[in-house]
């Protein structure tokens, strides 16, 4: 299901006053505190109808004075406007069975709180929410109380409604996941799949940065993978695309068995192969991290390859992406000899054998994702409302005063 905004969009095309002020906010996020010429220049408007803008947005405390540039070769110095940061404060989250990471941030993109949280034993969604959010925030003015809006990247699938539908391994947490945590926070919440918000994340600030056409596969418990083509997330008719961990593989080879791609490349399987090489006790990614001089080794690595591959040549043959970017705790504790290994198994199979990189953001890619999906959306509903009923003056943005 794509990520929707936190409220709809005006059914009619904005007046032409309200037009420029929409952009000049939206030019504000971007570029940061601007003065009042440079504004004009770029907005291609005229100064008095610059500084009336202004005015306006001063008045309804969308933008404050940060204040003054520096006197250069355009004259003495002059006032600085940026966007007002208390308008909204947004959380991105990632909340996983046993884990959960949180960003905080203003509007503006001002980072007010972090958090990352590890469960020995799995407990409520609603719990670790709170936990993590009141640990991101412990350090700050700021309550969860105050929070406009949240996306939250979940393990699993999602149904046509939003909510979590699917999650192996873990039933308890589809049972009414997003209406208890609707329950427990009085904060607009949209869930999306934490494979596809790190996707995001990697087209914003990670190595797939400016890269229309690529794929994110990620290695660990499950198995899961984000495409994304002429720059647009595939999501699918049910938004279960890319979720390579329900392919069937046949295994052994030459057998008639088949097995879910998750049980046979997954975490749990790997273990399974470490055993039957020898080594006991240890699990797939700290042998990976120490067990390199194991004699175990080599044939563990050439394995794992092989299985990783496995996942690969699929998505690249229907998406055929630029790039392939593996993430997850076995591929990156693999680091580059994997890279190098499923490197030359594609370029024996593949006609266009893709780049392929190691996630350089790792597990928070996630919850970066989320917090650049949650910025994206409140500022369109707040960048979208017209003067006089600004929704920023709604219960959906939970303002703090602010002076003047």
């Amino acid at each position: 299901m794509p990520i929707k905004p936190l409220g709809s969009q005006p059914s009619k095309p904005l007046p032409e006053r309200a037009q420029n002020e929409q952009r000049i906010l939206e030019y504000l996020v971007e570029n940061g505190p601007t003065d009042r010429p440079t504004l004009a220049e770029k907005m291609g408007l005229s100064r008095p109808a610059i500084l009336e803008i202004i005015r306006r947005l001063e008045d309804e405390k969308l933008v404050v004075s940060a204040g003054e540039s520096a006197a250069g070769k355009r004259g003495p110095r002059s006032v600085l406007y940026t966007i007002n940061g208390e308008l909204a404060i947004v959380a991105g989250v990632e909340l996983h069975p046993t884990r959960a990471s949180a960003r905080v941030a203003l509007i503006d993109g001002t980072i007010v709180g972090f958090a990352a949280i590890q469960q020995e034993t799995p407990i409520s969604p609603e719990d670790l929410l709170e936990q993590v959010l009141t640990k991101a925030l412990e350090a700050s003015e700021w309550q969860p109380s105050d929070l406009s809006a949240m996306v939250i990247a979940t393990p699993g699938i999602l149904g046509e409604d939003g909510d979590l539908k699917i999650l192996f391994g873990y039933p308890d947490w589809t049972q009414g996941y997003l209406e208890r945590l609707r329950r427990r926070f009085d904060v607009p919440i949209v869930l999306d799949n934490d494979v596809k918000l790190a996707a995001v994340a990697e087209r914003k600030l990670g190595v797939a940065s400016g890269v229309d056409d690529f794929a994110l596969i990620n290695y660990s418990r499950g198995i899961g993978s984000a495409i994304v083509t002429d720059g647009r997330l595939l999501r699918g008719r049910n938004g279960a695309a890319g979720e390579i961990g329900a392919l069937p593989i046949r295994y052994p080879p030459d057998s008639e068995s088949t097995r879910k791609f998750r049980d046979y490349a997954g975490e749990v399987a790997l273990a399974v192969e470490l055993q039957r090489l020898g080594e006991h006790g240890t699990d797939p990614v700290s042998f990976l991290k120490t067990g390199q001089s194991s004699p175990a080794y080599p044939a563990f690595m050439t394995e794992l390859s092989r299985r990783i591959s496995e996942g690969v040549i699929p998505v690249c043959t229907i998406a055929n992406p630029a790039i392939v970017i593996l993430t997850g705790p076995v591929a990156l504790s693999a680091g580059e000899p994997l890279l190098r290994e499923v490197s030359s198994r594609l370029k024996e199979v593949l006609l266009f054998p893709p780049q392929l990189e190691l996630s350089t953001l790792g597990q928070e890619g996630a919850s970066h994702g989320a917090l650049f999906t949650a910025l994206a959306n409140i500022r369109r509903l707040v960048f979208s409302a017209l003067p006089g009923s600004l929704v920023v003056k709604s219960r959906l943005v939970r303002t703090k005063q602010v002076n003047t």
